[in-house]
Order: C-alpha cells, then sequence, then structure tokens
C-alpha cells in the first residue's frame, strides 16, 4: 500500500509540471498611442491583450509574466525592469483562443527633451505552475507585441520641430509693464503672439517672422494679462503672464 500511494504521489507532481504545447501570444497593444514627458519623467497608461493559440489550456497555478520596454531610445525605458517581469497569477483556465487584457499606469523618472517616435514593446510568456521553465511554443515571436508611438517633451512639440525648439531662448519684458512690451526669441520662423487679458479675451494677435517683436500695451487696462507664443504649426515656444500698470 505504501509503494502504491508513493507512485500515485509521483504521478501527481509529474502531472502537475509535465510540458504541455501552449502558444502564447501578445497580440495587440491598444494605448498608450503616444506618451508625454513631464517635469519629472512619464506616466505611460498601458493596456495591451494576451491570447492563448495553442492546443493546450493554461491552467490557474500557471504564471503569466509580462514586460513593457522601449526597443530604439537610449536609455530604453523598462517596466519593471530591464531583468524582471510584472506576474500574473491566473484565478482561471485559459482554453485555446482564449484572451486576457491587462490595464497598467507606469511611471519613469526617464523623459525625453525632444519629441521623438518611438516603438513600445510588450513581451508576455507562461510559466508553468512555478517552474523555472517557460511552457513549450510553436511560436516564440508572437510573445512580443511592438508599436509605434511618439514620446512627446514636456512642451508637447511636434517631432520635427523639436531640435529648434528645444535650442531656442525667449525672453519677453519688461514685467511689470506700462507702455511697451518686447518678446526676443532666437527662433527664426513663423510665430503667433496672442495675448488674453483675464476674462479669456484676446486683446492682442501679432503673426511675425521677425526674432523681435514690441507690443503697445499703453492703452490696456491695467492688470494682469497672458501671452503665448506658439509656431505656425502650434507648437508652444513660451508662455507666461505680465503685469500692466
Amino acid at each position: 500500500m505504501k509503494k502504491l500511494l508513493l507512485i500515485a504521489t509521483a504521478l501527481v507532481s509529474f502531472s502537475a509540471f509535465a510540458q504541455r504545447n501552449i502558444d502564447w501570444a501578445t497580440t495587440n497593444i491598444v494605448s498608450p498611442d503616444s506618451m508625454r514627458s513631464t517635469s519629472t519623467g512619464t506616466t505611460i497608461q498601458l493596456s495591451f491583450e494576451m491570447k492563448n493559440l495553442g492546443p493546450d489550456t493554461v491552467q490557474p497555478g500557471d504564471t503569466i509574466i509580462w514586460q513593457f520596454s522601449t526597443t530604439n531610445t537610449n536609455p530604453r525605458i523598462y517596466y519593471p525592469g530591464q531583468t524582471s517581469f510584472a506576474i500574473i497569477m491566473p484565478s482561471k483556465a485559459y482554453a485555446p483562443n482564449d484572451t486576457m487584457m491587462v490595464s497598467a499606469s507606469l511611471t519613469t523618472n526617464l523623459a525625453t527633451n525632444v519629441s521623438i517616435n518611438v516603438t513600445i514593446q510588450v513581451l508576455s510568456l507562461v510559466i508553468n505552475k512555478g517552474s523555472v521553465a517557460a511552457e513549450s511554443t510553436a511560436n516564440t515571436l508572437n510573445n512580443a507585441k511592438t508599436k509605434s508611438v511618439v514620446w512627446y517633451n514636456q512642451q508637447g512639440w511636434p517631432v520635427g520641430l523639436s531640435e529648434a525648439l528645444s535650442n531656442a531662448t525667449t525672453n519677453v519684458y519688461p514685467n511689470p509693464v506700462t507702455d511697451k512690451l518686447y518678446f526676443e526669441t532666437t527662433y527664426e520662423k513663423a510665430k503667433n503672439i496672442t495675448v488674453v487679458d483675464l476674462a479669456g479675451k484676446v486683446v492682442a494677435n501679432i503673426n511675425t517672422a521677425e526674432m523681435n517683436t514690441e507690443l503697445d500695451v499703453s492703452t490696456f487696462a491695467k492688470g494682469l494679462y497672458f501671452y503665448e507664443i506658439k509656431t505656425e504649426e502650434g507648437a508652444t515656444i513660451k508662455s507666461g503672464k505680465f503685469n500692466v500698470q
């Protein structure tokens, strides 16, 4: 009886860790469509789909691991890390053709000063019930899915204009002002200067390609005003406020 019990135990253990034919795939990166830098880094709202394309079932107790990264940046973004993975312990079985959706808010202290085109990637794998070996699969190439997105800088500049804008310096003075307000910038291309009052009414709208522009505010009512200098494509060069005294 004892020998039979040992044989039964061995069979159960073998069954729990037996290899199965699971073709696990990352099938779609739903979001992000773009990423936006902030003063402290970048927040990424990630949503992606995984699917069991093989003939066998992913069982509760198996482990699903995934990693987010960028493939063409220096330094690269990795989440949760370059050599680590986020872990999912499925509470139900995923039969052939079943899908799993994952959503996560990722944060990194990396940011870009210029807006660039990047390729993001999500890699996912199934690990067999705590075993260190991944499941056998008919196709390992579909474990990773890529997507091209724009990684915007903090100002949201379009790709291609970023280099010129990032090197531009802009000064608006004096502040407070009584008669002449000066806009000086090293950005040489066409631009639009808009000034609005506290009620949001546009009180000045200037289209110019000059690097030095003056605005007569001597007829303005005293108070606070807001200005924004944009490229003709709509990218903000500089914005701020000034007081008329």
